[in-house]
């Protein structure tokens, strides 16, 4: 872990940590002003998204390591953004991960609607919503959904996620522990000052 200086103790407010799927490409300018209002707004973010080489999405059965990256990127995250729509090669990331973040590690979810095809948005939110998870739908807008993220998420969250079982009698159930801890090492939690 750094110790820069701004390294966050647990009870202090932290920044918020976003991971945006597909933030690349031809959305390169829309969340980059996302993440600019969120400065505007008084948010510290951590931007927890794949580096821009890495985010080539193929299929699933055939890139193991990247389903373990995404999944570590998710759990270390406070809230997950992702695209509404198809993107060629895709082979739908999207619903795999908001699956991932709503059912199984509680992640709010923000899903950004770029073309208006309701039957997408409900086929990626639907098991979400029956599950009482956080998620919401924004118009793909950097104010829209900036503003949409301030009220989904905790402002200056106060916690962390466990990295590994703090107790014999407690079985660490999260993301693969190589793989979260090489994400942990280059984004550490970091104070909201």
């Amino acid at each position: 872990m750094q110790s820069n200086g701004d390294t966050w103790r647990p009870g202090q407010g932290r920044r918020l940590r976003v991971f945006i799927l597909q933030r690349w490409g031809m959305d390169e300018a829309l969340y980059h002003g996302v993440l600019s209002e969120l400065t505007h707004m008084g948010l510290f973010v951590d931007d927890l998204s794949l580096a821009q080489g890495r985010a080539d999405f193929g299929a699933r059965e055939s890139d193991p390591q990247l389903g373990a990256e995404l999944a570590a990127r998710i759990y270390a995250a406070d809230v997950l953004i992702a695209p509404a729509r198809r993107w060629a090669g895709q082979h739908d990331w999207a619903a795999w991960c908001i699956d991932l973040a709503a059912l199984c590690y509680s992640v709010p979810v923000l899903l950004v609607d770029h073309d208006g095809d309701a039957d997408r948005r409900n086929a990626l939110t639907c098991g979400a919503r029956a599950a009482g998870a956080r998620c919401d739908v924004v118009r793909a807008q950097a104010f829209d959904i900036a503003a949409a993220l301030s009220r989904l998420s905790q402002r200056n969250p106060h916690q962390s996620v466990p990295q590994d079982a703090v107790d014999v009698r407690h079985v660490y159930r999260g993301p693969h522990k190589g793989a979260l801890s090489a994400l942990m090492r280059m984004h550490p939690y970091r104070s909201a000052g």
